[in-house]
């Protein structure tokens, strides 16, 4: 479990008590590998480039935990921009926060590009 509430004896307190597990959310994309690969956070602009550990097989970082604040009950909503050649491919995810780590609620597991 990588995030759960205090079970103490006293009800009044709501604590969090979470891991040191870093969530990675990944996309799994088919056919060649890659020429270039972002996310978009829809309601700030940003680009998020996140570092992809092996570039040779068809698995890519979406969102990391370090990249929205870990607030609960936040809605983040993120296009996956894939570029291979002159082909763009842009696909929604929704993310929102346990209060310790990422929460993918909507998105493709799986790309084919």
């Amino acid at each position: 479990m990588s995030c759960k509430k205090n079970t103490t004896d006293t009800p009044d307190e709501d604590l969090l008590v979470c891991t040191l597990i870093f969530v990675t959310e990944s996309v799994t994309i088919s056919g060649a590998v890659l020429v270039d690969f972002y996310s978009l956070r829809l309601s700030t602009g940003d680009t998020l480039r996140l570092e992809d550990y092996n570039s040779k097989d068809q698995y890519y970082p979406i969102l990391d935990d370090s990249s929205i604040p870990q607030t609960k009950n936040i809605e983040e909503r993120i296009d996956f921009v894939a570029l291979r050649g002159d082909q763009i491919l842009k696909t929604p995810y929704t993310f929102t926060s346990d209060g310790c780590h990422i929460v993918k609620t909507s998105g493709l597991e799986v790309i084919n590009f």
